[in-house]
């Protein structure tokens, strides 16, 4: 029974820890640290190339490009 109370004991400490490394990194947003290492980029314009009307020629009209265009 000695072995058994001092695994409860390691399971509990181990649970207090876990508790106190959760809490420590949820006082800090995930968002922030995210985009603390972004650069801040321009505003993209897009243009519509070609309105594809209906399922077939969504489809069929895709040109995947290796340059992205």
């Amino acid at each position: 029974m000695g072995e058994m109370e001092e695994l409860r004991k390691e399971a509990e400490s181990l649970k207090d820890q876990i508790t106190v490394s959760t809490k420590n990194t949820q006082k800090c947003s995930r968002n922030t640290q995210a985009t603390a290492s972004m650069s801040v980029v321009g505003r993209v314009q897009m243009k519509t190339r070609k309105t594809l009307r209906g399922h077939l020629a969504k489809i069929y009209a895709v040109h995947w490009a290796t340059d992205s265009k």
